[in-house]
């Protein structure tokens, strides 16, 4: 579980890494995306969170992490949007 805090309403949200959904996940920056097709080092070094509709986070360092090691997929999904 990871904690989002929306310091505009001091709103804390709860977000599980591994069952977050990946929809609401937007503004994803790719860092490493240079070796195409594998795209190993690549992860996802920015991105933001809906939490409500209309309202976004962004996410830490720590929640970026957590993001890349459960959803491996998703960051070469990223990867080659990014690329291609």
């Amino acid at each position: 579980m990871t904690t989002i805090n929306d310091n505009n309403n001091d709103v804390i949200r709860y977000v599980d890494m591994e069952t977050i959904n990946l929809d609401k996940v937007v503004d994803i920056y790719v860092e490493d995306a240079d070796d195409y097709p594998d795209f190993a080092d690549a992860y996802i070094a920015e991105a933001s969170y809906e939490y409500a509709p209309g309202k976004y986070v962004a996410l830490t360092n720590e929640q970026l992490e957590d993001l890349c090691i459960y959803h491996p997929d998703f960051v070469y999904e990223c990867a080659l949007d990014q690329v291609f």
